[in-house]
């Protein structure tokens, strides 16, 4: 049976031209759009799904078994110019009336594996869908308070518009949920008085989250009109969002926002709709996650409050900052190990404080702000006494080029240098950008088309010795340096240039939070200086500044950031769907805390019958590796709903530390059994040996259909920096043109690597009908990576 008309208001791409010829795209499923993206607990409602290769679904499965699905109807609609075609399903979603609000999800299990993941919010209050009639001040919907609305600003420019009635003295409470849902929609709110006039807008909560969230106390009875549009004026099918109104209990600060682990605090807390609350007790009778951190429902006498807050859970004493503190003749004096709760209160407002250190024990400081939603931009720097800053390394210029195109701050890949004749970037070079950003390469510029890699994780540059990944203009300057200690000699001005113990920007995982590691010069006191890196302050600038010893160790992520540099997108590995007789490739990163250096051992637990997954070794000051899944053709069907389960371990002091990895985005990831692949790599030799300075060759074939004519983007994954492939031009990558079937890659093995024996991969991309028309456009999982069999290479 095929859906009433008016049942969805998903946008169709257009009609469907000519029969459906074979084409060999991938069979990847892939959910585009749900609609709506949430339910009230405690309900029973029907959402549609939209997507590619849905058709042949089996179940639905949650992250929670508060919540559970059947699929109903499924069938098949046009596709534009497309000619795989738009599928959609049907389904009925029960939501237990105990499941507490929050942000869950869900993938599609079908024949073809395990879909991509998709957001679904469980809200407490009654919820409705947008009208098609209200996108002007006139037509606004109206709407019973509290209430949760479920639309789309479907096309660009487009305003959906919300009338309400509210009373003198009430405090009305707006959240927009669409970044965290996966929407496109860079959402902002408006809100008009009964008068015409705007009262109040936003477009971000929190520097940590990008919805929209407004809350006023309004100055009078009568009819109130709520605005929601796009802030840079886009729209479309998938800038969906859920608006929940009311006068609702929000929390919108706690001080202190942490406590330490055990023990109890008292905290104040900021909002709407508290009534006479203004203090909660923190308790750390809870571990938190592996970050630090656990997310706390706040409980008011008008019910819980609509956003769950972000707390720190330490293991140190804490103190309260002292005002007065913001010279170094007047700095706090503090114990180690501390957690410093402070705010930075005006503009232009630094707070200092004094700590004891000793030569060969090394220090962590670590600021946690805008991951507890204050809006400091926090900036730290080490002093001796007198407040003079402390050198931590001289930086000589080995040689110096320019970069010929702007590089953003995210970015991993490092194009079109200008070099002298002669000079090459290595792996493992360290380089310094624009004066400003050290990072070090994963791999190295070779010739004019070639591009650099610097060292990352989870799709980010890491930046070196304090320094902060920055945005660097075109034709920045771009020099080779070795790294020498603060006190060796500075050889000339042009030549030089010292690195100070200061911090903006922790990096991966920290964001906009500072973190730095001090090892100190010499027994003694110390001063660090925390300020806001703008001049800005405020009640609401707080931060926790931690000082500890420093505690070598890791953590470990499921990371498609660094697969296929030439797509600049991931292939959404982070559920394997592995064929038959075939084998896909998952990315494991990093990250190194406290300056821990070694290696991790990789390994994934529990996998079914038939489904195997080589070792994987993160090789020492190395950020990444790359496990293999494999399946025998004979596998017998793997259960839905299989967990993965990858860990890590390394010996760090004479103690084995283990370590799970997780998925920073999702907390669902699975490994399923799917129909053999149309392509597979493969690879000869099974072993190649290289002299350090030569050059070997890797033969590789795609095995697959006779008509099969896309082109494939390859990469050779898992090598050590040193060990570089020849041909990565900076606008076609390494590929096997249409139409042919093979390709000889070049391996060359450079003369700083060390004797050893290493696995390396080739991965080959299968792009979607969507990406390889438009150039990379598509969804992130809509391509499949598959990997060869392991080819070792020794180097002698």
């Amino acid at each position: 049976m095929r859906p009433k008309p008016g049942i969805l208001i998903l946008i169709m791409l257009g009609s469907l031209s000519g029969g459906l010829a074979t084409t060999y795209y991938p069979s990847a499923p892939v959910v585009y759009l749900a609609n709506p993206t949430g339910a009230q607990a405690g309900s029973r409602i029907q959402v549609v799904l939209e997507g590619i290769h849905l058709k042949e679904s089996k179940n639905i499965i949650f992250s929670i078994s508060d919540i559970a699905a059947s699929i109903l109807e499924s069938w098949d609609g046009p596709n534009g110019r497309f000619q795989t075609p738009l599928q959609r399903l049907r389904l009925e979603v029960e939501v237990h009336e105990e499941t507490p609000p929050a942000i869950y999800g869900f993938r599609v299990n079908t024949r073809h594996g395990a879909s991509n993941w998709i957001p679904f919010a469980v809200g407490r209050f009654p919820e409705t869908r947008e009208a098609a009639d209200n996108g002007t001040h006139a037509g606004a919907q109206p709407l019973t308070l509290p209430a949760t609305v479920n639309g789309a600003i479907a096309k660009a420019g487009e305003e959906d518009y919300f009338q309400l009635q509210g009373r003198r003295g009430e405090e009305l409470v707006l959240q927009l949920q669409a970044h965290a849902l996966g929407s496109r929609l860079d959402g902002a709110l408006t809100l008009v008085g009964p008068e015409g006039r705007i009262l109040a807008s936003s477009n971000n909560a929190s520097p940590r989250d990008l919805d929209a969230m407004l809350g006023l106390r309004l100055p009078r009875s009568g009819r109130y009109t709520v605005r929601v549009t796009d802030f840079s004026g886009g729209g479309g099918a998938r800038s969906f969002y859920r608006l929940t109104m009311g006068p609702i209990p929000y929390v919108t600060q706690l001080f202190p926002a942490g406590v330490r682990q055990g023990e109890e605090v008292e905290a104040r807390v900021e909002g709407f709709n508290l009534g006479d609350q203004t203090r909660t007790t923190l308790r750390g009778d809870r571990p938190p996650r592996e970050d630090g951190f656990r997310d706390l429902t706040i409980r008011t006498p008008r019910g819980p409050a609509l956003n769950p807050v972000r707390i720190a859970v330490g293991t140190h004493d804490e103190t309260l900052e002292l005002e007065g503190n913001d010279a170094p003749e007047t700095a706090q004096p503090i114990s180690v190990p501390i957690t410093v709760n402070g705010r930075i209160d005006s503009t232009r407002d630094a707070d200092v404080f004094r700590f004891p250190a000793r030569r060969g024990r090394p220090l962590a400081l670590e600021v946690a702000a805008q991951r507890l939603d204050s809006p400091l931009d926090s900036h730290i720097e080490i002093l001796d006494l007198q407040g003079r800053s402390l050198p931590r390394a001289r930086l000589r210029t080995v040689f110096e080029g320019s970069h010929l195109e702007p590089l953003a701050s995210r970015s991993l890949q490092l194009q079109r240098f200008d070099l002298a004749s002669g000079m090459a970037f290595r792996g493992g070079d360290f380089v310094l950008l624009s004066e400003r950003e050290l990072v070090r390469l994963e791999e190295g510029l070779r010739h004019s088309d070639d591009f650099s890699l610097a060292q990352g994780l989870l799709g980010q540059r890491l930046a070196w010795l304090g320094t902060s990944p920055q945005n660097h203009p075109k034709n920045y300057n771009a020099r080779k340096v070795e790294i020498l200690p603060p006190e060796a000699p500075a050889a000339g001005e042009s030549s030089t240039l010292t690195l100070f113990h200061r911090n903006d920007d922790g990096g991966p995982v920290y964001g906009k939070d500072s973190y730095l590691l001090f090892d100190p010069p010499a027994d003694g006191d110390y001063l660090v200086r925390l300020r806001d890196l703008h001049g800005a302050g405020g009640p609401r600038h707080a931060y926790r500044l931690t000082v500890r010893p420093a505690r070598p160790d890791f953590r470990l992520y499921l990371d498609d950031g660094f697969m296929q540099q030439r797509d600049l997108r991931g292939a959404g590995a982070r559920s394997p769907n592995v064929p038959l007789g075939g084998s896909v490739p998952l990315v494991v990163s990093a990250l190194r805390v406290d300056g821990f250096r070694d290696e991790i051992r990789i390994e994934a637990l529990d996998l079914p019958p038939g489904i195997r997954a080589g070792p994987g070794t993160i090789r020492r000051d190395e950020f990444q590796t790359t496990l293999i899944f494999s399946a025998d053709s004979s596998a017998a069907p793997v259960p839905p709903g299989h967990r993965l389960k990858i860990q890590g371990r390394s010996s760090i002091g004479g103690v084995e530390r283990i370590h799970p990895a997780v998925d920073p985005d999702s907390g669902l990831n699975l490994v399923s059994l799917v129909p053999p692949a149309t392509i597979r790599p493969l690879v000869e030799p099974e072993h190649l040996v290289l002299r350090r300075g030569t050059q070997g060759r890797l033969h590789v074939r795609i095995a697959c259909p006779d008509d099969f004519a896309h082109e494939v983007g390859l990469e050779v994954k898992n090598r050590p920096p040193g060990l570089f492939v020849d041909g990565r031009s900076t606008n076609a990558g390494l590929v096997i043109s249409k139409g042919e079937h093979s390709r000889t890659l070049n391996i060359l093995a450079e003369q700083s690597l060390e004797p050893m024996t290493v696995p390396i991969y080739v991965v080959t991309r299968h792009r979607s009908e969507r990406t390889e028309k438009m150039r990379g456009l598509g969804i992130l999982e809509e391509s499949v990576d598959y990997a060869s069999r392991p080819i070792l290479v020794t180097i002698e």
